[in-house]
């Protein structure tokens, strides 16, 4: 579905309408970055005096969109209040995405409004927003085959589920409903809803007071590691403001930017803001290790560990700013830790309510369950337990090296220039991080076979 069309030119006067107050600034297109804030003359933060500096932009909490925004407007909207109680959504990511949906569509050339439903603030502001998208979610199937073997694999194909199911229940769930029946069999598109989530995951905000949300006019300043401004949200008004750092200037001609969040994976950028900050220092990625629970299904604990530990058994690889590797996996200490050890479970009934406790050596340690890395690091089997650990782990990181290395890649005909870039960044940083650790974990093993207790270990094992 189209959104309306919105023109920059046409900003301005948006602003003054819905109580947006700019100051010293204008949006221009970014060469390489689409839309930006640009300095329109020489700008500085002097807080010297008792006066504060004047914000950049604020923003009336009454036109950024939030849970709290979404549910007055299903209050003065029935369709969409229609929508709000059928479907049931169970998230500020579900509540912000629908209320976006029925933006898109008020806004669209392609619906009557026969319903005659007054426009919001962002029924226009929403034209403004890009049709395309970056992120990896609104990649064509030969672009998605770049990332075969990466640590996004299995995370846009987990997120392209999601979003195709949340589609579909909203699909089901309103079939009684005339309005959106309608809307959605002949108008709005599994495509449309992949469009609005990307718009949110790439432009929204995680305000103090608000919580997720969309704020119209901050979501056109870019990212920079040296940023050259900031946002925050004020307790009282709970208005948004765009502000200089304190003693900081910008001379005009300069674009505003911000930090979309410091040190953050590349995958997570790519991910998010369908972009790799070359400028960044952090190097790291995560890695799912359901491949590594199903070849341990000999474990008789295991399920009971999974259902202890209560979150996703991961890996987390990263080289640090020592350019030290360094490596995290809470549940494979626990994996790794058997009967024999003196690990058991048991189940206990209280006031008629049964429960799996985990127990050491007789110790209830449930509550350990999800750092158990560092309990185990204090007790008399650790080295013989970090050497099992780093046993597996060596296998988990040269399969997933072995994969990297030789991952599909598509015809560079079929992708387009920028997201070729971006995937090819996102390999070579993670085959960097890969190698770099594997060659520490091996370090590593080898320093643990030499203690005595892992010798008698290594002896006694088959």
């Amino acid at each position: 579905m189209r959104p309306g069309p919105f023109s920059v030119d046409a900003l301005p006067a948006w602003c003054d309408g819905h109580g947006v107050k700019i100051h010293g600034l204008k949006v221009a297109d970014v060469e390489g970055r689409g839309n930006g804030w640009i300095a329109q003359e020489d700008l500085n933060s002097d807080y010297e005096d008792a006066a504060p500096a004047r914000p950049l932009l604020v923003i009336p909490k009454d036109i950024v969109v939030s849970v709290a925004l979404v549910m007055q407007y299903a209050t003065e909207n029935a369709q969409f209040s229609q929508l709000i109680h059928a479907v049931d959504f169970q998230t500020e990511r579900q509540f912000v995405l629908s209320y976006m949906m029925m933006q898109l569509v008020l806004s669209s050339p392609d619906y009557k409004n026969e319903a005659v439903i007054p426009p919001a603030a962002w029924t226009q502001y929403i034209g403004l927003q890009p049709r395309d998208v970056p992120v990896p979610t609104m990649w064509s199937e030969a672009e998605l085959l770049l990332l075969r073997s990466t640590s996004l694999e299995s995370a846009v194909a987990a997120k392209m589920a999601l979003l195709a199911r949340e589609f579909a229940a909203i699909q089901a769930k309103t079939r009684d409903i005339p309005f959106w029946r309608e809307l959605l069999s002949e108008h709005i598109t599994l495509r449309d809803w992949i469009w609005v989530d990307a718009l949110l995951r790439s432009r929204s905000f995680d305000l103090p007071y608000s919580g997720v949300a969309m704020v119209p006019c901050l979501d056109l300043a870019n990212h920079s590691v040296a940023n050259t401004a900031y946002w925050r949200q004020d307790p009282g008004s709970e208005a948004v403001t765009l502000l200089l750092p304190k003693g900081s200037s910008v001379s005009a001609g300069e674009e505003i930017t911000i930090n979309y969040g410091k040190d953050k994976p590349a995958a997570e950028m790519l991910f998010n803001y369908g972009f790799i900050d070359s400028s960044s220092g952090a190097q790291s990625l995560v890695l799912s290790l359901d491949e590594m629970l199903e070849e341990a299904g000999n474990d008789p604990f295991l399920e009971a560990k999974l259902r202890i530990f209560n979150a996703a058994p991961l890996l987390e690889l990263r080289i640090d700013e020592k350019g030290k590797a360094r490596w995290s996996a809470p549940f494979l200490h626990l994996m790794c830790v058997q009967k024999q050890d003196g690990l058991a479970f048991e189940t206990q009934e209280r006031q008629g309510q049964q429960s799996q406790r985990m127990l050491w050596r007789g110790k209830d340690i449930t509550s350990m369950a999800v750092m158990f890395d560092v309990f185990i690091n204090a007790q008399n089997v650790r080295e013989v337990v970090q050497f099992r650990v780093v046993s597996v782990l060596l296998g988990v990181v040269e399969k997933q090296l072995d994969r990297i290395r030789d991952g599909r890649r598509s015809s560079e005909r079929e992708v387009r220039q920028g997201v070729l870039q971006a995937a090819l960044q996102l390999r070579s940083i993670e085959t960097d991080v890969l190698e770099r650790c594997l060659l520490a974990l091996k370090g590593e093993r080898d320093q643990l076979a030499q203690d005595k207790r892992v010798v008698a270990y290594t002896n006694k094992s088959p």
